[in-house]
């Protein structure tokens, strides 16, 4: 080894080291795979897994309850709704209503086998209560042009009418009983022109002929002696002011709840007139005749109705109106502006 010349050792190699690649070789971009082979099926399995317990992991979006759904289709504008009596077979009615199965709650699950605390909120009474009032502030009200489509809908193969089931809005003017409107009348004007005993008379035949059971529902006589009795006191110099009659007949009829009954579909009801719109004539309504104490001591208000739409019942009517409301759930409603002092 003594005469062999000196080798230095080459640039970028180590002695017992291995080769590497020169610096000015390309380099070999990092790969994030574990393995250029396709995962095998444990893989997978391990792989699905994983994402399901992150799934899991992650918190659940909540669903909106239905009460939350009915807060936010409220507006400030909202009217108040105060009801004042339902039928309790207007509740099935709804509930089968497809328009209107997502304003009612779902049904009470039964009781478990384990004792629990009742809630009185859950009562299936309450349950009907919140039902009907939900219908009657979330359905559409239908107008009074309306009511010709809607029961030729739901007439049947054989033009078998199955009364159909509405939301109606408006104004409800309630309607008094003729005689008692002549009597509230005379009773007012009596007093007042006692000075003219010629009126007085006058009033006191007029009296006696609302008394004959004979006139007992000739509604036409009872306007007739109506005009009669206006036409007696207009002849009184001093008497008192139509305007001022009418505002006392009317205050007496109210308290007195005088109203105008009829006995049809099987039982008696009380005649009202429902005006929905302002380019509409109104429709007669049927509430039931237990219903007077519950209503407001006014001559007209507004209220929301589920109703049944029927024929009419009374063919001699002179304003020969085809189809009428018969009242299943009744609610006034009042402007929240009204509440402002």
């Amino acid at each position: 080894m003594a005469g062999l010349p000196f080798q230095p050792p080459r640039p970028g190699v180590l002695e017992g080291a291995i080769p590497v690649a020169a610096a000015s070789a390309p380099a070999i971009p990092p790969n994030n795979r574990t393995s250029e082979k396709p995962p095998n099926l444990l893989d997978a399995m391990n792989a699905a897994g994983a994402d399901e317990e992150a799934v899991a992991e992650a918190p659940a979006k909540p669903k909106p309850t239905r009460k939350a759904t009915r807060a936010v289709r409220a507006r400030a504008g909202v009217p108040i709704l105060r009801l004042l009596w339902f039928e309790p077979a207007v509740v099935k009615r709804i509930r089968a209503m497809t328009d209107w199965e997502e304003l009612c709650d779902p049904p009470t699950p039964p009781p478990s086998a384990e004792p629990r605390h009742v809630d009185p909120i859950r009562d299936e009474r309450a349950r009907e209560e919140r039902d009907v009032i939900a219908v009657l502030s979330g359905a559409r009200p239908a107008p009074s042009s309306a009511l010709v489509g809607v029961v030729e809908r739901a007439l049947g193969e054989h033009g078998e009418l199955s009364p159909p089931v509405v939301v109606v809005a408006g104004e409800l003017t309630m309607c008094f009983d003729p005689r008692e409107r002549v009597r509230a009348m005379i009773a007012a004007a009596t007093p007042l022109v006692t000075h003219d005993a010629a009126l007085s008379a006058s009033l006191a035949a007029a009296r006696g002929a609302l008394d004959d059971p004979a006139l007992e529902g000739a509604e036409g006589i009872a306007k007739a002696l109506l005009s009669h009795v206006r036409e007696l006191v207009a002849k009184c110099k001093r008497g008192p002011t139509q305007a001022f009659l009418d505002a006392e007949v009317e205050r007496a009829l109210v308290a007195q709840r005088k109203y105008q009954k009829q006995d049809v579909f099987g039982r008696p009801w009380l005649r009202a007139e429902l005006l929905t719109g302002a380019e509409e004539g109104p429709t007669l309504v049927y509430l039931p005749a237990a219903l007077g104490p519950l209503l407001p001591l006014a001559e007209r208000f507004q209220v929301r109705m589920v109703a049944e739409v029927d024929l009419a019942q009374d063919l001699a009517a002179s304003d020969r109106r085809p189809l009428v409301l018969r009242a299943m759930a009744i609610a006034r409603f009042v402007a929240r502006s009204a509440l402002a002092p």
